[in-house]
């Protein structure tokens, strides 16, 4: 007889998930389990499925995944998944706990309640009193559980989309009296820092040339001040501006209007963080390098602006000898 023994705790978590992934069938979802020896922190990827008006039929609509606790204790305590909290925010879409009971009852709770902490339990849980029936209904119904987390899992990540649909035509969304935005502050303004630093950078990129200091063609005159009021709220964005990309963007911007002195002031503020950088030696080799790689652009850069700004004269010898090292 063979001497391997199954693990009891084994067999009632194998348990739980065949259960959980036969309930979620039952309501349509596709259900892929994921091997044994292979869980780190999800069990079940799953795929709901949702009736078309436009198709006239069912389509494949949302992801999410899935995690089985099966215990004896009434709630789940955070203690009880800190090892996972990390791997579940990492996740690219909603994460959900079932957590089964001795009478196969189960809560369903979202990864955010316990993500977020501070959260009051009921705004992501649905509790096993509201009966099976009632819970997946509201877990699947339209704008409901598994919408709603699929909208805060965006703010989580600092995306901001509308309620999910199958309906292209359809644009609808929460509102911020419905959840605290302080919990996705941070993050949203992270992404819209970003997207508009880059939607000028770009646009800049593409009228301006940095060789040589000018508009590509007379068109791109008009183009970029276009641009301008994204500009200039990027300027005023109340933020720590210790970036040395986005102020190069700003002071190659400034030097597009010539307006030198300004763009001067920028690149001497992008130089000073490269040159503080490279002292820092808690940074990593990936950043010295490249820190290293753009520092003498930005050197050449402010060289050039500079040289605007200097009415040469007749003779060298009246000029200060920093800017005459820079003519």
């Amino acid at each position: 007889m063979s001497e391997k023994y199954i693990d009891p705790k084994q067999m009632k978590g194998n348990k739980g998930e065949q259960y959980i992934a036969q309930q979620l069938s039952d309501n349509n979802c596709f259900i892929r389990h994921v091997p044994q020896g292979h869980d780190i922190g999800i069990d079940l990827y799953c795929e709901s499925t949702k009736y078309c008006e436009t198709a006239k039929r069912y389509m494949p609509f949302l992801h999410f995944f899935v995690q089985v606790k099966k215990w004896k204790q009434n709630t789940i305590a955070k203690s009880d998944v800190a090892n996972d909290i990390q791997y579940w925010r990492d996740q690219p879409v909603p994460v959900f706990i079932f957590h089964v009971k001795e009478d196969n009852s189960y809560d369903i709770y979202s990864a955010l309640y316990f993500i977020l902490n501070e959260k009051k339990e009921e705004d992501y849980r649905l509790p096993a009193a509201m009966g099976k029936k009632k819970q997946l209904e509201e877990f699947f119904r339209k704008e409901g559980f598994l919408e709603r987390n699929y909208f805060e899992w965006g703010l989580l990540k600092g995306n901001i989309n509308p309620i999910p649909s199958l309906e292209k035509t359809e644009v609808k969304w929460f509102f911020a009296d419905k959840m605290n935005l302080d919990d996705y502050r941070d993050n949203i303004n992270k992404t819209l820092f970003f997207a508009l630093w880059r939607y000028c950078e770009d646009n800049l990129c593409a009228v301006w040339d940095r060789e040589t200091f000018q508009f590509k063609s007379e068109k791109n005159i008009s183009h970029l001040k276009d641009v301008d009021h994204y500009m200039k709220a990027l300027e005023s964005w109340d933020n720590d501006l210790k970036n040395c990309k986005l102020k190069a963007t700003l002071g190659l911007w400034h030097a597009a209007h010539e307006e030198n002195s300004q763009a001067e002031k920028y690149f001497i503020e992008v130089i000073n963080i490269v040159e503080t950088d490279l002292q820092n030696q808690n940074i990593s080799n990936e950043l010295r390098e490249n820190l290293k790689d753009n520092l003498p652009g930005y050197k050449g850069y402010l060289t050039k602006i500079r040289k605007r700004n200097i009415q040469i004269p007749t003779t060298y010898e009246t000029l200060p000898f920093e800017e005459l090292n820079n003519i």
